[in-house]
């Protein structure tokens, strides 16, 4: 352990010695007699179980606000118990800590010897859900952690794949993860902190990730507290507020960039530096491979890929030329710091000149090309197959659907210029990190056709209903059917009374 961690957490305690109080932090009390092989096993038990679920559950806020959009905040409670089986194997840190909860307060309940640690397993978060009452201002972790006699396990997939152990009074610094799309790299740290009266909190150090233990003392969060009401009432008063749409634009309420990152299990040990893996059992690797931004606003998808370990190898020389020639946007990250660990690309989905083509015309033949290689080389990589073809699809229809709902014509003209002006600040969005932003804009308005705006445009038939869709798959050699979805969800068995890995 890094000799400065202790340190690290001797300060926090000192820093929040009130805090313990105020907060009213829980009274932690040791059991008459402490069995060390009981925790032991329970420590194994947690990682076999995080390493299950991380390898068949990737992160992503975009599927939950895709499910939650049209869905009114009264309507919420409804869908408690179908949320996480809708949008698997998709899940944000809310999901992944649900299902790591439950399936160990089950798997301990079934073991004679460790049933009495189940009543143990905490869903926590650290921020009340008090602080989610606006739409547009959550932000907020959550995480699995049991405390026992002298440390803390914590099941945190955001941060690795496996479970790990924080010692009263010390900390624990997480595996270093390349940050998508940010060109550097960080890790979490969680301090495990003992107060008077034998109280205790776990604390987040390093929120945003971090390297250094001066930042990490600086930015550490609000004390993991139970969420209040358990896994159902974690998707009204966190995953409902956080899933909807937040930034004002001239067109009504649009949702900041959503981002997605995957895992995908390779035979091979990655030997770039910044390749984050873990090594299963059977001897394979679980790796940190794909990561999206889905900037519906933008109509763009962008999308950080590994070069070094995958891209670069031989067998993936045909995938690597094709991106390279269809994708102006492809670069290589050479720099000293990531040693080509990345290649960056994205994709314009209407036209960069005029937002109001996509939702006229649907999208152009030549980006339904480049999202089927984009879809094929992101399955190869962990994704499930289609999925990008399919959030392609999704932001089209978005933007027709706003179009087609929108009451205040005549449509504002300045929705491009509108648009580049909000470039700088629209970003990435953190784990359930969103916020409003209100734009001017000018009082032009569009009061001719629409058609006179795209001139490159006006003699070409309008092929957006899905029969013309169809057809231009089947021309393209793509297989629309393969991509449908069903928005329609219907009321299925809990995904926590139905385990999906054996």
């Amino acid at each position: 352990m890094n000799s400065n961690l202790p340190l690290l957490a001797q300060g926090l305690e000192l820093a929040m010695v009130n805090d313990f109080t105020d907060l009213d932090l829980p009274v932690y009390k040791n059991e008459d007699t402490i069995d060390l092989a009981g925790e032991t096993m329970v420590f194994e038990k947690a990682c076999q179980i995080a390493l299950q679920l991380a390898a068949k559950t990737h992160w992503s806020n975009y599927h939950t606000w895709r499910y939650f959009r049209n869905v009114p905040k009264a309507e919420a409670p409804q869908h408690v118990s179908r949320l996480w089986d809708a949008v698997y194997p998709f899940a944000t840190c809310l999901g992944m800590a649900s299902q790591v909860t439950t399936r160990l307060r089950l798997a301990l309940l079934h073991d004679k010897k460790l049933s009495r640690f189940a009543g143990k397993v905490q869903l926590v978060s650290d921020t009340p859900a008090a602080c989610n009452t606006e739409p547009g201002r959550v932000r907020y972790h959550c995480i699995t952690i049991i405390q026992l006699s002298d440390h803390v396990i914590v099941i945190d997939l955001v941060a690795q794949p496996t479970a790990f152990k924080v010692s009263l009074s010390s900390a624990y610094k997480c595996r270093e993860n390349l940050v998508p799309f940010a060109m550097s790299t960080g890790r979490w740290c969680y301090a495990y902190l003992s107060g008077p009266d034998h109280r205790r909190a776990l604390v987040d150090c390093a929120s945003p990730p971090a390297n250094t233990d001066e930042d990490m003392s600086e930015s550490r969060s609000f004390p993991f507290l139970d969420i209040e009401g358990g896994i159902l009432k974690g998707v009204v008063d966190y995953a409902w507020p956080a899933a909807n749409p937040t930034m004002e634009t001239p067109l009504g309420r649009m949702p900041w960039r959503r981002t997605i990152n995957a895992r995908g299990t390779w035979d091979y040990r990655p030997t770039n530096l910044f390749t984050a893996y873990t090594t299963l059992t059977d001897g394979k690797y679980l790796v940190d491979t794909v990561s999206v931004i889905v900037d519906v606003v933008g109509q763009e998808l962008q999308f950080q890929l590994p070069y070094a370990d995958w891209l670069a190898r031989p067998e993936h020389k045909v995938v690597h030329d094709r991106l390279m020639m269809e994708l102006t946007t492809f670069q290589r990250c050479r720099n000293d710091t990531l040693q080509d660990a990345v290649v960056t690309c994205s994709l314009q989905l209407g036209s960069s000149n005029n937002v109001l083509e996509l939702p006229a015309y649907g999208l152009r033949d030549p980006v339904i090309k480049s999202l089927g290689l984009l879809d094929e080389t992101c399955a190869a990589l962990g994704l499930p197959e289609c999925e990008i073809m399919k959030i392609g699809l999704e932001v089209a229809n978005f933007w027709k659907e706003t179009l087609d709902n929108f009451t205040g014509a005549p449509i504002p003209m300045d929705l491009t210029q509108w648009l580049s002006s909000v470039q700088d600040l629209r970003r990435p969005a953190a784990d359930e990190d969103v916020d409003s932003l209100r734009s001017d804009h000018s009082d032009v308005y569009l009061d001719k056709d629409l058609d006179s705006e795209c001139p490159s445009r006006q003699n070409e038939e309008v092929l957006f209903d899905e029969d013309a869709y169809a057809a231009r798959f089947e021309d393209l050699g793509l297989d629309l059917e393969r991509c449908r979805f069903d928005l329609d969800y219907q009321d299925s068995e809990s995904y926590f009374l139905r385990p999906k890995i054996m």
